[in-house]
């Protein structure tokens, strides 16, 4: 008889991997502290994050925002800057002619809306490449989508007011949010494997990328319930979101330090 040792590292991957690939083993929806279901990673856990966590159900962000933050914020997620690569890639070939392409002929593919916007810089936090946003500041200066690319805000307009517009966006937060915060997290504790968990590192995520994540969780050292009290100690203030989240999935254990009257 063979034997084989692997590392804890590799233990989890296969979990997950095995979890991954029997999507019909779910486990109470109820269970938000304990281990995830095995549908954890479906369109309705992510979407409720998205939606009823980080957009506070419309009352923070929505599908239909288009702003000059940054040059160009679009969407329910703030798309812009560095996040915009993965929302011009959910597009498609295709929706990119159909929104943009009517305004600007040339701009008939993902990777002619990314040469068009591209602000010719990267973030270092990322290093992705930055769109629509000048390196000097988040104003919609001259040069910048909002400022200076009318076919880019009509494309936009069009797009958002579309009924395929919500299931795109949802895609582009997957891979802008999703598929990195996930990455970080595969690798922690047992208590990042929760909706509780997942919600703590994708609001994170959302907001300022894996790194920011990886920081304030110690890489993992720190629990999500940690976590989340070091960035409202570090904000000066408790985020709706996380008084959302709080709510959505509690958590009984939570003994927030910093500011813990805002979870009442």
């Amino acid at each position: 008889m063979i034997t084989m040792k692997i590392t804890r590292k590799q233990l989890r991957r296969l979990i997950i991997e095995q979890i991954a690939d029997n999507p019909t083993d779910v486990i109470d929806k109820d269970e938000f502290v304990g281990p995830l279901p095995a549908n954890y990673k479906s369109e309705s856990f992510l979407l409720e994050v998205l939606h009823d966590v980080i957009a506070a159900k419309g009352k923070s962000k929505n599908y239909t925002d288009l702003t000059s933050l940054d040059g160009g914020t679009v969407g329910i997620a703030h798309f812009a800057s560095d996040g915009l690569g993965g929302l011009y890639e959910a597009f498609g070939d295709d929706l990119v002619k159909k929104y943009f392409g009517k305004y600007k002929p040339d701009i008939d593919s993902v990777q002619a809306l990314k040469d068009a916007t591209y602000m010719g810089w990267k973030k270092s936090r990322t290093g992705l490449p930055v769109y629509c946003r000048d390196k000097g500041g988040q104003k919609a200066v001259k040069g910048t989508c909002y400022r200076s690319m009318t076919w880019w805000v009509k494309g936009m307009k069009d797009f958002i007011a579309s009924p395929e517009s919500k299931k795109i966006q949802l895609e582009g937060w997957k891979k802008v949010t999703v598929k990195p915060a996930d990455k970080v997290m595969d690798d922690w504790d047992k208590e990042w494997f929760t909706k509780r968990g997942r919600a703590v590192g994708y609001c994170l995520v959302n907001s300022g990328g894996p790194s920011f994540l990886r920081r304030l969780a110690k890489g993992g050292k720190r629990s999500p319930n940690e976590t989340i009290d070091a960035y409202s100690a570090e904000h000066g203030s408790v985020r709706k979101r996380f008084r959302i989240l709080n709510k959505m999935y509690p958590d009984p254990n939570f003994k927030p330090k910093s500011f813990p009257k805002s979870y009442k």
